[in-house]
């Protein structure tokens, strides 16, 4: 057994069985829906993404907020006591448009205040990305943890490799963009007047913002996205790693990675199809897909 245990929180969308072939752990978010308090995930009790996008179609409030610091120390408690693993690395969305870094960071420091004496060691780490760009930073480092790397180590791939990850989507809508104020150039006009899809990116620790010009068809600005990824793809073979995340339309996800593997050379069963996480949904809206690239080497020089 690794004796670091990885954990993300759950905006990373890391499909299931990968979670479970890297033993990695998930702090969920809150997603509220029409006020009612939810935790992401397939568990018991929690809400699962399609239900999110159906509450999103019949025209329910959905909104998403950081984890209680209480929910975070909880999984790193259980962590230690049903592991014994005393050297965790977190994951978190990024701190600049989002409270989970801070709430996770509380939740971590309350139980090392609490047990001085267990030797204790919680580094949390700001991905600079989300969904699946979280989520590749992730299998990236577990792939080092389970070879033996140390804390320390483990914590500088982290913060050297966010660098390398960026995410795009297309939008069916962009009611959800503009409603929370997170993309950049993006006017409710644009979808509610001219019936437009436009095409965002996610650059590392920055906003979002438009890139190209409004699509009227969502399988022209799949097809952005597509050339947007082949434009900064590495040309060195198996240097990145790709995920594509679906909302609600699984035929829409499924072109855009077909393509991904056309364009790149890339086999179809190396590319990560993942659900979005409910924080992508809460502000990119139902019929949205986007694609995560790990380009194995700084985005800023491709």
């Amino acid at each position: 057994m690794a004796s670091i245990k990885l954990v993300v929180d759950s905006g990373a969308g890391l499909p299931p069985d990968l979670l479970k072939q890297h033993n990695i752990g998930v702090i969920p978010l809150q997603v509220l829906v029409d006020g009612m308090n939810y935790l992401e995930g397939s568990q018991a009790g929690n809400i699962s993404v399609s239900q999110i996008t159906a509450a999103q179609r019949e025209n329910k409030e959905v909104k998403t907020a950081a984890p209680p610091p209480g929910i975070a120390k909880q999984v790193f408690e259980s962590i230690v006591d049903e592991q014994g693993i005393k050297d965790i690395v977190a994951l978190t969305l990024p701190k600049h448009s989002s409270g989970v870094f801070d709430s996770i960071k509380t939740g971590a420091q309350s139980l090392l205040t609490d047990r001085p004496a267990d030797g204790l060691h919680i580094e949390v780490v700001d991905s600079y990305s989300t969904a699946m760009g979280m989520g590749l930073l992730a299998l990236r480092l577990a792939g080092e943890i389970e070879k033996g790397v140390g804390l320390d180590n483990a914590v500088a791939m982290a913060e050297s490799w966010r660098h390398n990850i960026f995410v795009c989507a297309a939008l069916e809508t962009t009611e959800y963009a503009d409603k929370h104020g997170r993309v950049d150039g993006l006017l409710l006009v644009v979808n509610s007047v001219l019936k437009l899809h436009p095409t965002i990116i996610l650059l590392p620790n920055e906003k979002p913002k438009r890139f190209g010009i409004p699509h009227r068809a969502m399988k022209a600005a799949c097809n952005a996205l597509v050339d947007k990824v082949v434009e900064r793809w590495p040309e060195k073979a198996g240097q990145g790693r790709l995920s594509v995340i679906k909302t609600d339309d699984e035929g829409r996800a499924r072109y855009v990675a077909e393509s991904l593997s056309a364009r790149l050379g890339v086999p179809i069963g190396e590319i990560i199809m993942a659900e979005a996480s409910a924080i992508i949904i809460g502000q990119a809206g139902y019929g949205a897909v986007g694609i995560a690239v790990d380009c194995g080497r700084p985005v800023g020089t491709l």
